[in-house]
């Protein structure tokens, strides 16, 4: 889903529907719970580790991998990319 989508989506819901809380659910509906929406604050990486996978910082890369690897490694979330989290 693209950005402009969600925002679309949101611009047709009444104020009721907008005050409350956002609900994030897997899509095999096996995890669900109160999503947090923020902006990245930094570049978030996947390592090509199994699905799932924690997302890692370059930081955090940079002490087990070498510079090639890194580029060859899928950038998921740039600096300031909006993103949904569950707590």
């Amino acid at each position: 889903m693209k950005l402009k989508d969600l925002k679309r989506m949101l611009d047709k819901m009444s104020k009721e529907q907008l005050n409350k809380e956002l609900i994030v659910v897997a899509q095999e509906k096996s995890l669900s719970g109160y999503g947090e929406a923020h902006k990245a604050k930094c570049a978030y990486i996947w390592d090509g580790g199994d699905d799932p996978c924690p997302l890692r910082t370059l930081s955090d890369l940079k002490e087990e991998y070498d510079k090639e690897e890194i580029e060859g490694m899928e950038w998921i979330l740039e600096r300031g990319d909006f993103y949904i989290e569950l707590p």
